[in-house]
């Protein structure tokens, strides 16, 4: 006789959102007290409460909207930055997404002249935005970086991302000829040095003197000697009398 398959058990869902009877009376009791202490106008009690609750939840949209309303109310009720910044980072934590949470924190952050936070919560924001309107803003994040984070490699990230959105933006080129020559970092130099002379064709006297660095980076830096003997070439093409070249 065929040996019947035997019942699958059913497996632990690790998304289950269901409450426990323990934690559904913790639930029902947090909100008989948020109802009382709102009526008394007791909010710093309210609060407590609503972040209590909001550790119980296990739903993800009903977490979100409670960790909002409890970030308003800090704000609201007891001007309480310090705390109403971290209910909204918890709603960012849940939704990246989530606009209205990402404005909030961009306010605080600047208004606490919290610059690193400032410009990853922008930088968040940014890409949810349509294409056409990143390069501007992509080009405000990485100025506001560049004047007050003023960490290299978080610049260097935050340019090359203005020049993916915009090749040629020579903002974006020649502040990262400044990091890359700081750093020491040859290749990437070169790189942005050609589309900086791609840019100052017309200006003869600082063409001559690009290239003239362009062709001893190639020739003293990379050993790449048809770089350098490209860059002098162009080099001799408008300074003819040029001796080094």
């Amino acid at each position: 006789m065929p040996k019947q398959d035997e019942p699958e058990m059913d497996q632990p869902d690790s998304n289950d959102m269901s409450l426990t009877d323990e934690e559904q009376a913790k639930l029902t009791k947090l909100d008989e007290e948020i109802a009382k202490f709102e009526g008394l106008n007791r909010w710093p009690d309210v609060l407590r409460r609503l972040i209590a609750k909001g550790d119980v939840l296990k739903d993800p949209v009903e977490k979100i909207a409670l960790f909002k309303r409890a970030g308003q109310l800090y704000l609201e009720k007891s001007s309480n930055q310090a705390e109403a910044v971290k209910c909204f980072q918890r709603v960012v934590e849940l939704d990246p997404a989530d606009r209205e949470s990402l404005v909030q924190l961009k306010g605080m952050y600047e208004k606490r002249r919290d610059w690193a936070r400032l410009v990853v919560v922008m930088d968040k924001e940014c890409t949810l935005l349509d294409a056409s309107e990143q390069p501007a803003v992509r080009l405000e994040i990485a100025r506001l970086a560049t004047e007050r984070l003023r960490k290299p490699d978080v610049c260097v990230g935050l340019w090359e991302q203005v020049l993916e959105h915009d090749a040629q933006n020579p903002e974006a080129v020649e502040a990262l000829c400044a990091l890359y020559e700081r750093a020491r970092s040859w290749e990437p130099l070169a790189r942005v040095l050609e589309l900086r002379s791609q840019q100052i064709e017309n200006d003869t006297p600082a063409l001559s003197a690009l290239l003239t660095k362009l062709g001893r980076l190639y020739a003293d830096k990379l050993s790449d000697d048809e770089g350098a003997l490209a860059a002098f070439k162009r080099l001799l093409e408008i300074k003819p009398d040029d001796r080094a070249a």
